[in-house]
Protein backbone atom coordinates (compact mmCIF):
# COMPACT_ATOMS: atom_id res chain seq x y z
CA UNK A 1 0.00 0.00 0.00
CA UNK A 2 2.87 2.63 0.98
CA UNK A 3 5.16 1.43 -1.88
CA UNK A 4 1.60 2.19 -4.33
CA UNK A 5 1.17 5.67 -2.61
CA UNK A 6 4.63 6.34 -3.39
CA UNK A 7 5.05 5.32 -6.74
CA UNK A 8 1.58 7.54 -7.31
CA UNK A 9 3.16 10.91 -5.51
CA UNK A 10 6.48 9.91 -7.85
CA UNK A 11 4.10 9.79 -10.92
CA UNK A 12 2.59 13.26 -9.92
CA UNK A 13 5.78 14.84 -9.14
CA UNK A 14 6.97 13.90 -12.64
CA UNK A 15 4.42 15.85 -14.34
CA UNK A 16 5.18 18.90 -12.19
CA UNK A 17 3.71 18.68 -8.78
CA UNK A 18 4.78 19.13 -5.55
CA UNK A 19 5.27 15.96 -3.81
CA UNK A 20 3.45 17.76 -0.41
CA UNK A 21 0.43 18.74 -3.92
CA UNK A 22 0.25 15.19 -5.00
CA UNK A 23 -0.26 13.98 -1.01
CA UNK A 24 -3.20 16.40 -1.18
CA UNK A 25 -4.77 15.02 -3.95
CA UNK A 26 -4.62 11.92 -3.31
CA UNK A 27 -5.78 12.19 0.04
CA UNK A 28 -8.82 14.06 -1.39
CA UNK A 29 -9.72 11.87 -3.82
CA UNK A 30 -9.13 8.43 -1.95
CA UNK A 31 -5.98 6.99 -3.52
CA UNK A 32 -7.59 7.76 -7.18
CA UNK A 33 -4.33 8.66 -9.41
CA UNK A 34 -6.76 9.80 -12.43
CA UNK A 35 -9.01 11.69 -10.35
CA UNK A 36 -5.76 13.17 -8.41
CA UNK A 37 -4.79 14.60 -11.62
CA UNK A 38 -8.21 16.07 -12.45
CA UNK A 39 -8.06 17.44 -8.63
CA UNK A 40 -4.99 18.91 -9.04
CA UNK A 41 -5.91 20.75 -12.42
CA UNK A 42 -8.78 22.17 -10.91
CA UNK A 43 -6.97 23.52 -7.62
CA UNK A 44 -3.82 25.14 -8.79
CA UNK A 45 -3.68 27.21 -6.20
CA UNK A 46 -4.02 24.25 -3.82
CA UNK A 47 0.03 23.85 -2.33
CA UNK A 48 -0.62 20.96 -0.58
CA UNK A 49 1.26 22.84 3.03
CA UNK A 50 -1.07 22.51 6.04
CA UNK A 51 -1.80 26.19 7.05
CA UNK A 52 -3.99 25.91 9.93
CA UNK A 53 -2.62 27.08 13.51
CA UNK A 54 -3.54 27.12 17.06
CA UNK A 55 -2.87 29.52 19.03
CA UNK A 56 -1.97 28.46 23.04
CA UNK A 57 -1.60 30.95 25.70
CA UNK A 58 -1.26 30.00 29.25
CA UNK A 59 -0.76 31.71 32.61
CA UNK A 60 0.20 31.02 36.28
CA UNK A 61 -1.02 32.52 38.91
CA UNK A 62 -1.41 31.91 42.71
CA UNK A 63 -4.54 32.02 45.04
CA UNK A 64 -4.23 32.67 48.71
CA UNK A 65 -3.66 35.04 51.19
CA UNK A 66 0.05 34.78 51.25
CA UNK A 67 3.10 32.83 49.04
CA UNK A 68 3.14 30.53 52.15
CA UNK A 69 -0.49 29.14 51.64
CA UNK A 70 -2.91 28.43 48.95
CA UNK A 71 -2.52 26.90 45.63
CA UNK A 72 -1.61 27.81 41.84
CA UNK A 73 -4.17 28.05 38.80
CA UNK A 74 -3.24 27.30 35.80
CA UNK A 75 -4.54 29.07 33.15
CA UNK A 76 -4.95 28.17 29.44
CA UNK A 77 -6.91 28.95 26.25
CA UNK A 78 -6.64 27.00 22.98
CA UNK A 79 -8.10 28.58 19.99
CA UNK A 80 -7.41 29.67 16.15
CA UNK A 81 -6.94 33.13 16.30
CA UNK A 82 -3.57 34.78 18.49
CA UNK A 83 -4.52 37.17 21.21
CA UNK A 84 -2.70 40.03 22.59
CA UNK A 85 -3.44 38.91 26.71
CA UNK A 86 -6.65 40.02 28.42
CA UNK A 87 -8.80 37.36 30.51
CA UNK A 88 -7.50 34.10 29.97
CA UNK A 89 -10.87 32.79 32.11
CA UNK A 90 -10.48 30.57 35.51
Amino acid sequence: MRRRRRRMVGMLADMGFTSAQAKKALKETSGDAERAVEWLFSHPEETGEDTSTTATFSADSHKGPSVQSGHSVAHIHIGDEVGGGGDCGD
